[in-house]
């Protein structure tokens, strides 16, 4: 869980970093609540497949719920 954790973290740095640098050369109109929309989606499903992980919740629901994050990333 801790290398999961680092991983996250270094990987939200390092993507900022590019971000905010690519930005200063090259201007590009982003749909920015798309694009959070999207994230939080994904942060919600990967925090909650933990919580019920956790919880030792059998494998079929947390596939139900994982099908559903999907599908509303797709609608998104």
């Amino acid at each position: 869980m801790g290398a999961a954790y680092g991983t996250l973290v270094a990987g939200l740095i390092s993507g900022s970093i590019s971000f905010m640098v690519s930005q200063k050369y090259y201007k590009i109109n982003w749909e920015y609540r798309k694009i959070v929309l999207i994230l939080a989606i994904f942060f919600m499903a990967t925090l909650s497949t933990m919580f019920l992980r956790g919880l030792t919740i059998d494998y079929i629901y947390r596939l139900v719920f994982k099908i559903l994050f999907v599908l509303l990333c797709i609608f998104v």
